[in-house]
């Protein structure tokens, strides 16, 4: 902890005791804690936790069911017996300039990290089930009305025999007039400016950390990275970071 790269994470600290002193893992967390400097959160963002719980509860999943009788009608869902399969939907731009995290040190040790400001990047435009766990991504090089309407072709194509309950932001690429909706899909816009709603935002989250403080050369090479992240993904992963409880209760109650 002396030496200016520090640590990312608690468990990195963990992972380097291990391998050295091999000091089990209920003894690691109490001594990092006492060499660990902390400060109590400012008023301005303890404001801005009870906004955004208010707009959670202000957001009732449970009307889901009468919502959804005269959605269905409207966007032409053709065959009112579908089975139902609700997904959170979000677009994350992944680029070449190096993902800045926090590091752990010594209090009179300043961090250090090598970081690049190249500005080349892809989208990644993905949806995932909490209930099942199951994902569906695509990779674009715009984040525009024209890559999400493709995007929701694919997804419609890939299963064509549900229909497709897609929770999202009010971006305006998602509401873009041109838009044409497959048969199968139906579009639920959240409130504006609750970020905090989408479970898909905690997955976003995960994956970047574990590209922080890592530089690449190109984006193939960045791709390449990317995509051995999703491959290694799990069904159990994805529900533990997306199943939100008020979600997944809102989904039994209405039968999804």
């Amino acid at each position: 902890m002396k030496e200016p790269p520090g640590f990312k994470s608690y468990g990195a600290i963990q992972q380097w005791l291990r391998e050295r002193i091999r000091v089990a893992d209920e003894v690691v967390r109490p001594c990092i804690k006492r060499c660990a400097i902390g400060s109590k959160p400012s008023s301005k963002w303890r404001a801005r936790a009870i906004f955004i719980e208010r707009k959670r509860r202000g957001w009732n999943l449970k009307k889901l069911p009468r919502r959804l009788d005269s959605v269905q009608v409207l966007h032409g869902a053709e065959d009112p017996a579908l089975p139902m399969r609700y997904w959170c939907y979000d677009e994350m731009r992944f680029g070449l300039k190096t993902i800045p995290r926090r590091l752990i040190t010594l209090p009179s040790t300043k961090p250090l990290a090598p970081v690049q400001w190249q500005f080349k990047a892809f989208y990644l435009y993905g949806a995932v089930e909490p209930v099942s766990g199951e994902h569906f991504f695509l990779e674009c090089f715009h984040h525009d009305s024209d890559c999400f309407q493709i995007y929701l072709e694919h997804l419609a194509q890939r299963y064509p025999h549900t229909l497709h309950i897609i929770q999202l932001d009010n971006a305006r690429s998602h509401s873009a007039k041109k838009l044409e909706l497959p048969e199968n899909i139906i579009l639920m816009f959240q409130p504006p400016y609750s970020p905090k709603l989408n479970p898909i935002e905690r997955l976003w989250q995960h994956r970047k950390d574990q590209l922080s403080w890592v530089l690449f050369s190109t984006l193939d090479s960045l791709r390449q990275t990317v995509t051995e992240i999703l491959h290694e993904l799990t069904p159990q992963t994805i529900r533990s970071l997306t199943g939100y409880p008020f979600i997944l209760s809102a989904l039994k109650h209405a039968n999804i």
